[in-house]
């Protein structure tokens, strides 16, 4: 019995040793798993982070190599002691005060609805109304070597217009869109207090030109100055600033010489000059010259015709004159004429009032085998406005040239008295920075064939012929946005 008993133990062990191998070999193949799995993951977790280690060492070197640069022109910048920055417009400067450089710009936008009603029965009529850029300018100014060398370069854009206009005359040249040099010049300042400046600047003649646009009550200047101001020209100028008053001499190629589109009232003959190099100019020999006053306030006050809050009585009076001999190109047919032109104006700014008041003569002289013809023309500037706390401005300005003789500008329906009345107003955002303008101007009579309308009225020879017989109802409104920088 025991020795069955034994057999049937040993039978037993070796029926279930097999599937007892079988168990112990899933266990480690499992396990083996287990730990590949394991290997494999860990083997991953050591590519990933030396991958990573890579990258990571690529942007320390990057940022090693940024570092070092910054650090590079910092010092460089040190060295040379420069500074830049923002104080009422964008500059660089040295240290040493021996160089300055400071950029600036301005841009108007203006929309414009302008009306012409003709009293002849033409059915000319004419209305239209649109957008423009009016005007967009960078400058660069400053000195080097020595606050005694100054320097200005102005870069003008001639913005092409877009207008929507009922009638085939348009506002805007369609040739628009050109970028000039408007101004440029150097000059040299002497211990003594005179300026010598050469290159391409406003002539010294009429106080509103020599306000910048941008410091204008009305969106646009006067037509009175569009008629008799030298504007821009080219030459040299001698100048002094005393305590009190200041003089400037400047000997140029003419009226309007440096203009990048300019009229001729003084040269009929010659409606559409082409360029303005010293050979293409009209004048022989040309002087302008300009003395200002100081009876009140100081000369800061004289850069615009605004009173501001807080600021001291102002009274300014000007004198100015301009000679011009023409040049005698040995063309007998031509009109070779000689004219002078001179002007006197009053401003003054007191408790927030600002008063401005101009009158202007010219004297032409024609070649008197062409024309018996010496025309005398006279144009009479007033305008006041009064500031309420710096915000908003009311102004008023009426204006009227008055030829005598029937060829000035239009050498055909000359001889009409030419009045306008403007009036709007000025809403300060932060003073001339950022403001905008709204004016009306109103043209009390007709307006002469080849007078500057400054895109306002739609006049031309086939549909815009004035008379003395005929009282033609004009006027336009202006809403503009000047920004500064």
């Amino acid at each position: 019995m025991q020795r069955t008993a034994l057999i049937f133990a040993a039978l037993i062990a070796v029926i279930a040793t097999p599937a007892f191998s079988a168990q112990q070999t899933n266990e480690q193949l499992a396990a083996e798993m287990a730990q590949l799995k394991a290997e494999v993951a860990q083997l991953r977790a050591q590519q990933n982070e030396s991958w990573l280690t890579e990258r990571r060492a690529e942007e320390v070197k990057t940022l090693i190599h940024e570092v070092l640069s910054d650090a590079e022109t910092r010092a460089s910048l040190l060295d040379s002691d420069l500074t830049a920055g923002w104080n009422e417009n964008f500059f660089l400067a040295s240290g040493d005060g021996k160089f300055l450089l400071k950029v600036t710009g301005m841009i108007q936008v203006r929309w414009v609805l302008n009306t012409v009603d003709f009293d002849d029965d033409s059915n000319n009529d004419t209305d239209g109304h649109g957008f423009e850029v009016r005007r967009a300018k960078l400058q660069f100014a400053g000195h080097i070597g020595d606050p005694k060398f100054q320097y200005l370069v102005r870069l003008a854009a001639d913005a092409d217009n877009s207008i929507d206009d009922d009638s085939e005359t348009a506002f805007g040249d369609e040739d628009g869109g050109d970028v000039f040099l408007e101004a440029g010049w150097i000059s040299y300042t002497f211990d003594n207090g005179i300026t010598v400046r050469g290159g391409r600047f406003r002539a010294p003649f009429l106080r509103e030109e020599l306000t910048d646009a941008q410091h204008q009550l009305a969106a646009d200047r006067t037509y009175v100055n569009e008629i008799f101001t030298v504007g821009y020209t080219e030459g040299v100028e001698v100048s002094y600033a005393a305590e009190k008053w200041k003089v400037a001499v400047m000997i140029n190629d003419g009226f309007q010489a440096g203009e990048y589109s300019r009229i001729d009232p003084f040269y009929p003959d010659d409606s559409d000059p082409e360029g303005n190099a010293w050979n293409d100019k009209d004048s022989d020999f040309a002087l302008t010259a300009r003395v200002d006053v100081m009876l009140m306030g100081n000369w800061s006050q004289m850069q615009d015709f605004t009173a501001w809050a807080g600021e001291d009585t102002a009274v300014f009076l000007g004198v100015a004159f301009h000679l011009e001999d023409d040049e005698d190109d040995g063309d007998s047919d031509s009109d070779q004429n000689d004219f002078w032109m001179w002007t006197v104006d009053v401003s003054a700014e007191w408790q927030s009032w600002g008063i401005y008041a101009a009158v202007i003569g010219s004297h032409t002289e024609y070649d008197e085998a062409t024309t018996d013809a010496d025309p005398d023309v006279y144009g009479f500037i007033v305008q006041g406005s009064y500031n309420f706390n710096d915000k908003i401005e009311p102004f008023i300005r009426y204006e009227k040239i008055c030829p005598d003789n029937e060829d000035f500008v239009s050498g055909e329906t000359g001889g009409e008295h030419q009045a306008f009345l403007t009036f709007g107003a000025n809403w300060y955002l932060k003073k001339h920075a950022a403001k905008m303008t709204a004016d009306i101007v109103y043209s009390l009579g007709s307006v002469e064939v080849g007078m500057p309308h400054l895109g306002l009225f739609n006049v031309d020879e086939s549909s815009g012929t004035t008379s003395s017989d005929s009282e033609d109802e004009m006027w336009a409104v202006r809403l503009q946005f000047q920004l500064l920088f």
